[in-house]
C-alpha cells in the first residue's frame, strides 16, 4: 500500500473521530438546555455534519485499490485487486486458466 493511501486512511480516521466528537458535544448541549432555540441550532448543526461519517465504510476499503464495492470480507480485498493478483501470480494456489 502506498504512502498516500496510508495517509488518506489516517486522515479519514481523524475526520471521523472529529465529527463523532462534534455530534456527541451537540447532543450533550441539547440535553442540558432543551429550549426551542437551542434545539433548532442543534438540529441545524447536525444537518451540516457529513452523512458519510459511518465507520463501517472506512474499515471496508480494499488496501490495494481503495475500493469499497465488491469487497470480500474473507480475503479483505476487492474483486478487482484479487483478479490483478491472480493474473500476476502473487496468490499461492491460483493459476491462470488457459482455453
Amino acid at each position: 500500500m502506498s504512502v498516500a493511501k496510508i495517509s488518506r486512511a489516517n486522515k479519514a480516521k481523524i475526520i471521523h473521530n472529529k465529527h463523532i466528537n462534534k455530534t456527541k458535544h451537540i447532543k450533550q448541549n441539547l440535553a442540558i438546555q432543551p429550549s426551542w432555540g437551542h434545539m433548532y441550532q442543534a438540529f441545524w448543526l447536525l444537518h451540516k455534519s457529513p452523512t458519510n461519517k459511518n465507520a463501517n465504510k472506512k474499515q471496508r476499503l480494499c488496501p490495494g485499490s481503495n475500493y469499497s464495492r465488491a469487497f470480500n470480507r474473507f480475503t479483505g480485498l476487492s474483486r478487482h485487486y484479487l483478479k490483478k493478483m491472480i493474473h500476476t501470480q502473487n496468490l499461492p494456489g491460483f493459476r491462470l486458466s488457459s482455453w
